[in-house]
């Protein structure tokens, strides 16, 4: 399996079980005194901190997908 059907096999796979979990599990997203957090916000923050520790790091892609997942889930 190439490099790239991997990354669209788990930003697929983490979309699926984050839509699955949100339908189970029917709660509102957590608040910060009038500010509600998404799932969306939690892929960018994901994002953002493994591309800080990304030069630390060689085998970190697939987390970068699950990070994906769920900013694109939005």
């Amino acid at each position: 399996m190439a490099l790239h059907d991997k990354y669209f096999l788990f930003t697929l796979i983490t979309i699926l079980i984050t839509r699955i979990l949100v339908y189970i599990i029917n709660k509102p997203s957590p608040t910060i005194g009038n500010f509600r957090t998404h799932h969306w916000m939690y892929g960018l923050l994901l994002t953002i901190i493994l591309f800080c520790i990304s030069n630390f790091y060689t085998n970190i892609y697939i987390y970068y997908q699950y990070a994906w997942g769920f900013f694109l889930m939005k």
